[in-house]
């Protein structure tokens, strides 16, 4: 199923649910819908209904009761949206063992075989598989356990040529039309020597999700072109579905054949032939899984695993050239609340800041993602060098969304303020090309930040004649 719009949900069990009803309308189950040749995309009644029933959930709205006995249509959106709260209800009591919130529902829809009872029952089914004991319990490859002590666990062993070109996308595994033609531009344009992920496969990172919206579209592209190795970080999103299609998608995502280009932690580090440079790469979407936080009064934000804080301090110290930070969640932000309302600098991630500010003077930019936008900050903000945001690689942002609303002035943008464009009212989709190419080891790198309409398979649309494809460049130091 390939998606032309999607609506990500910041809460892993809803976001499974959501995934659940996505599987059962691409396997075929929902024989009602298929019967009367309804679509099988994102519009599919069922996936719009619940994609509906979520959003109001998650932005506080009372879904009302509405009769059975009052519908004719089978696939009255109303009905259908009632019916997947009904379900979801129904699949919450399933893993809570809530016998008689089971019965209660089951009594109330038994009769109703119109309504493709057996389409939800089936999501209901696959929801439940995605659940370990019940409740979600994230993997996670520890280098002092899966790596059995071994602090280097986790480097990878392939070097970047000194002369490397590497894209950097995030937020980018939505399986729509503008994901895959961002790839194909990427490859075609720029011809990378390597592609990293910050994070975030859509609706919560399950194997299918995995397979459908990153994997085939790397083995797609590649089919055609020269395969380049890609490593991949978590987002809160890839742990809804506790790890289980991240973890399976690093044994895939490079081939066999080139040992030295494996990634098989969460986190990475990634050098240039000649030890000037490493990317460091975290996993902050551990830290993101849990709703609870989100209403906690003492949450400042994903923090990194005690052993991985090890890890990271490690590489750091014992690299005599310089860093760049790739995380999926953001330090800092200027539109968005990071920790709790009644954290002293709910704008910062005070856990991130910790560990790695004592090594800023090392440190020439962190780049990440989560918030679907583009944001330049001012240099030296809190002591690191750059900050920037990419989390704008394929999913629609409105324009009525605001990302540059400034609601934290502690955090400045860049001035002269650098922005997305407009495209048909959403913002544009933006990628990053970083170029180490020196004439000394010590000289500066050049990045580029690029951006491409929300064109939604519409070929024949491109940027307005007032925006340019390169958006913005500066140097790292």
């Amino acid at each position: 199923m390939k998606k032309s719009f999607i609506h990500p949900v910041r809460h892993p069990n809803l976001a499974l649910w959501l995934s659940a009803v996505e599987a059962t309308v691409n396997n075929n189950v929902s024989h009602f819908f298929h019967k009367n040749n309804l679509s099988t995309d994102d519009h599919h009644p069922m996936v719009k209904a619940t994609s509906d029933h979520i959003n109001d959930l998650v932005n506080g709205k009372i879904i009302p009761e509405h009769p059975l006995d009052n519908f004719t249509d089978p696939h009255d959106p109303g009905l259908l949206k009632n019916i997947s709260n009904d379900f979801f209800e129904l699949a919450e009591a399933h893993r809570e063992n809530d016998i008689s919130k089971i019965e209660e529902i089951k009594e109330k829809h038994l009769k109703y075989s119109k309504f493709d009872i057996m389409g939800w029952t089936s999501s209901v089914l696959t929801y439940l598989e995605y659940f370990d004991g019940g409740i979600l319990k994230p993997h996670y490859n520890d280098w002092k356990i899966q790596g059995q002590g071994n602090i280097n666990s986790g480097l990878i062993e392939y070097k970047l040529p000194n002369d490397a070109r590497v894209a950097i996308i995030s937020d980018w595994g939505t399986g729509t039309h503008d994901a895959k033609d961002m790839l194909v531009r990427i490859m075609d344009i720029h011809k990378p020597d390597a592609i990293i992920h910050l994070g975030d496969i859509y609706y919560a990172g399950t194997p299918a999700q995995c397979k459908a919206n990153f994997l085939d579209v790397f083995d797609e592209i590649f089919s055609t072109r020269e395969r380049v190795p890609v490593f991949n970080l978590p987002g809160n999103h890839d742990y809804y579905a506790l790890g289980k299609g991240f973890y399976g998608l690093l044994e895939q995502i490079n081939p066999a054949s080139e040992p030295s280009w494996q990634q098989r932690t969460s986190y990475f580090c990634l050098r240039t032939e000649d030890n000037s440079w490493q990317f460091l790469g975290m996993d902050t979407g551990i830290g993101d899984y849990d709703p609870k936080d989100q209403i906690s009064n003492t949450y400042t934000g994903p923090v990194l695993q005690p052993s991985e804080i090890e890890w990271h301090r490690d590489k750091l110290e014992n690299f005599n050239g310089r860093t760049i930070l790739l995380s999926h969640h953001q330090l800092f932000s200027a539109n968005n609340r990071i920790g709790a309302k009644r954290a002293t600098r709910p704008y910062l991630n005070e856990h991130l800041y910790e560990v790695f500010s004592p090594y800023f003077n090392s440190i020439g930019m962190w780049l990440w993602g989560h918030e679907h936008n583009l944001a330049m900050y001012q240099n030296d903000l809190f002591g690191l060098a750059k900050g920037r945001l990419l989390g704008c690689g394929s999913y629609n942002a409105a324009y009525e969304e605001d990302p540059y609303k400034v609601n934290y002035p502690e955090v400045p943008y860049l001035e002269p303020m650098v922005k997305l464009g407009i495209t048909s009212n959403y913002y544009n989709h933006g990628y990053a090309i970083l170029d180490m190419k020196r004439k000394q080891p010590s000289d500066s790198l050049n990045i580029k930040y690029y951006q491409l309409p929300v064109w939604m398979g519409d070929k024949s649309k491109y940027l307005p004649d007032d925006q340019e494809h390169e958006l913005f460049k500066e140097e790292i130091n």
